[in-house]
């Protein structure tokens, strides 16, 4: 069995414990809910879709996570827990490929998934304005990446997980902290970094730094993205504190809107990276 054997393994077992569909019916009635409840108020056909598709970011950016992480993160951590791991792994399959097999499976779950709402959805947004604009499919390919990113991060969490309890502890902890704590005041790692530069070092921090430290949360890179490439915001503009003058013209790479995919890419990568040199030595039992 190899690492393409089991992602369709992974894929059937978990479709047919219905993961797929209530993710779907989860996705499908917030965008009923946004989408048809718009109305266009006077403006073209297209400009009050292009709005409609702007109230789908707290969706993509908040909801689509929290549904996204339940797929995966059971991915290890649950065959780890009820000893299947070491049938997998005697078939044979390195840990390598268990890994790769199991963010493969649970990536093309979450596409599955998210594939039919945005499809659907560009069915509501003809039905309610007679018109499907181009950048929802900029907004399309975005949230299919960012829903990438959490299942790379849910499996990524549950090859360090030994039991489910901690890898869904792991993985609704690093929800929360990058989407909530992240923009609590006094706590938020701008904050920190404030303390860092100006109260401990006595430098002035620029404000292209916290929006540097801001994007570093994959919701918030995705916000950005969202808003930059979907809806034409200025570049280093992202919704939230600490955000820079739209009129700035020149403004860093580290804060341009090809730098935030980069970023997102990188969530993927990362957390998959670790997960595996944890996961390759662990003791299994």
């Amino acid at each position: 069995m190899s690492w393409m054997a089991i992602a369709r393994k992974d894929f059937r077992d978990a479709r047919r414990a219905k993961i797929l569909w209530g993710a779907t019916g989860i996705f499908l009635f917030f965008y009923a809910v946004l989408l048809l409840t718009s109305s266009q108020g006077g403006r073209s056909s297209n400009e009050a879709a292009v709005d409609a598709i702007g109230g789908l970011i707290f969706a993509g950016a908040f909801l689509l996570p929290l549904v996204i992480i339940s797929m995966g993160y059971l991915a290890i951590a649950g065959e780890r827990e009820s000893g299947s791991i070491k049938y997998l792994l005697g078939l044979p399959n390195s840990r390598r490929e268990v890994l790769l097999g199991k963010f493969v499976g649970r990536s093309a779950l979450a596409l599955t998934a998210v594939g039919i709402s945005l499809v659907v959805g560009a069915g509501m947004l003809l039905f309610q304005f007679g018109t499907v604009p181009v950048e929802y499919l900029y907004y399309s390919a975005l949230t299919c990446l960012f829903a990438v990113v959490f299942i790379a991060l849910a499996v990524g969490l549950s090859a360090l997980a030994d039991t489910r309890g901690k890898a869904m502890a792991a993985t609704i902890g690093t929800y929360v902290f990058f989407s909530f704590i992240w923009v609590v005041p006094g706590i938020n790692p701008n904050d920190s970094v404030a303390f860092v530069v100006e109260d401990l070092l006595g430098m002035n921090a620029t404000p292209e730094l916290y929006q540097f430290v801001q994007n570093l949360s994959p919701v918030f890179a995705y916000g950005g993205a969202v808003d930059a490439i979907v809806f034409g915001a200025p570049e280093g503009e992202n919704p939230g504190p600490n955000t820079l003058d739209p009129a700035a013209s020149d403004v860093p790479f580290y804060l341009s809107d090809q730098f935030l995919v980069l970023l997102l890419v990188a969530w993927i990568v990362v957390p998959l990276a670790i997960g595996y040199l944890r996961f390759r030595s662990a003791e299994l039992g």
